[in-house]
């Protein structure tokens, strides 16, 4: 078998279990590819291989004031238009990125997405909805819901681990 029929072979199965990818733009594509290169050097360099709501908080709270107060602007902004309402409440997009996974997570988020709050709260918030997404993404419930709406969600996730990894991590 050659790479080409064998990448020829992934496709086609893919399109038969993923219900929109063939309607996917390819951009959506490429920024959850980039994600599932980045995650993996985040969890391991950050985590020490274990990403979870613990050792990500504990990251935040080690490495919050390597970061000036707008190196996440961009995608504080996003996430909090997406996830927490004028009335700082949880947004329906929220209660789907958690989908029931307690309220003490939904809590960190919501505090972390407050334009007040402190710097290490709002890193804490980010780098948690990034990791719901990951999950989201790796354990089929992204899938579900399909990706055709998912380009902005995965472009500042994907930044959030950049900015992460450029500033905390050592390269190769």
């Amino acid at each position: 078998m050659t790479i080409p029929s064998f990448s020829h072979d992934v496709e086609v199965l893919l399109q038969s279990y993923v219900e929109d990818l063939a309607a996917t733009p390819a951009t959506v594509l490429a920024e959850i590819s980039n994600f599932n290169w980045l995650w993996p050097i985040f969890e391991s360099k950050c985590c020490n291989g274990n990403a979870c709501k613990a050792s990500i908080e504990q990251f935040c709270s080690n490495y919050a004031k390597r970061y000036s107060a707008d190196d996440f602007d961009t995608e504080l902004g996003y996430f909090r238009e997406r996830y927490r309402s004028e009335n700082a409440e949880a947004t329906s997009h929220l209660d789907k990125l958690l989908s029931h996974r307690g309220q003490g997570l939904k809590d960190s988020i919501l505090v972390g997405l407050c334009e007040q709050a402190e710097p290490d709260s709002k890193m804490k918030a980010l780098v948690l909805i990034v990791y719901r997404l990951r999950n989201n993404l790796f354990h089929g419930t992204k899938g579900g819901l399909g990706f055709t709406d998912q380009l902005d969600n995965f472009v500042h996730a994907n930044r959030v681990l950049i900015e992460i990894i450029k500033k905390t991590c050592e390269p190769c």
